[in-house]
This record gives structure tokens, C-alpha cells and sequence, in this order.
């Protein structure tokens, strides 16, 4: 049972991994479409995605 939990925990952990990461591109992708140069765009998706996480 204990080994299921700790299964079930790394799933859900991966899965709000993924929608973060997938939020955070949306957004690169939308400031790209906006005529942001990349690398400043990067380094916002890189900033993004560790105030998401963080904010957890």
C-alpha cells in the first residue's frame, strides 16, 4: 500500500511539473508573438517558471 501512495504522490508530482512547464511556454510563446527579442524572452520563461514553482 505504502509503495502505491509513493506512486500515486510521483504522478501527481510529474503531472503539475508538466502544466507548468506547458503554462510557462504558453506564455514564451506569446511574448515571442509580441515581438520580444528571445533571449530576454527565455530568461522570463526561466524566471516564470521558478516564481510558479516556487509559489507552490
Amino acid at each position: 500500500m505504502g509503495n502505491a501512495l509513493s506512486v500515486i504522490v510521483g504522478i501527481a508530482i510529474l503531472i503539475t511539473f508538466l502544466v507548468l512547464v506547458a503554462y510557462v511556454t504558453w506564455l514564451f510563446a506569446v511574448r515571442l508573438r509580441n515581438k520580444e527579442p528571445a533571449a530576454k524572452s527565455f530568461l522570463r520563461w526561466l524566471r516564470d517558471l521558478f516564481d510558479l514553482a516556487l509559489g507552490l
